[in-house]
């Protein structure tokens, strides 16, 4: 089964990353934790152990389908998501097309 996560901001609630794994999603944190797959997800975690926090992981869906992170990912295709698109672009507005990271 896989498992649809979102990295969640402690501080104001938003989602700052969506991924899929078929990890425990404890074991995925700490996975992005300890090796940041971007610049930007490295520069928010900077700025969270600064202030002594870890980001949240939230259970978004479980499915078999493995092409619906990409659906989730276009829902939180904000200003704020840290997600990239292959060429390392930030993933933007509802046709973002994105890199999947396990």
């Amino acid at each position: 089964m896989i498992k649809v996560y979102a990295l969640v901001d402690p501080l104001v609630g938003e989602v700052r990353y969506v991924g899929a794994t078929e990890h425990n999603l404890k074991y995925r944190l700490n996975q992005h934790w300890c090796k940041p797959l971007n610049k930007g997800l490295r520069t928010w975690f900077h700025e969270l152990k600064a202030k002594g926090l870890k980001p949240d992981i939230i259970l978004l869906e479980e499915t078999n389908n493995d092409q619906v992170e990409g659906r989730w990912v276009q829902k939180y295709a904000n200003s704020s998501l840290l997600n990239e698109t292959p060429d390392g672009k930030p993933c933007r507005g509802p046709m973002a097309r994105f890199t999947r990271h396990e």
